[in-house]
């Protein structure tokens, strides 16, 4: 499956105005690194944005929760 993607800075939605429909709490030990998806994948793959929080994926050889 091709999938596309963007790096982005902590920053990122202060500066763009826009905010998550929903955010987990991770603490920062947890495996992984943090990825923000949009509620068609959520649905997609795991049926809901709820369902998708603390799930992992894999991009480029890299894990993603």
């Amino acid at each position: 499956m091709s999938v596309s993607y963007c790096d982005v800075g902590a920053g990122y939605f202060k500066r763009d105005g826009n905010a998550p429909v929903a955010r987990p709490r991770v603490p920062r030990q947890e495996p992984g690194r943090p990825v923000i998806i949009n509620e068609f994948m959520a649905r997609r793959f795991w049926g809901s944005a709820d369902a998708a929080m603390g799930r992992f994926l894999r991009v480029d050889d890299k894990d993603y929760r």
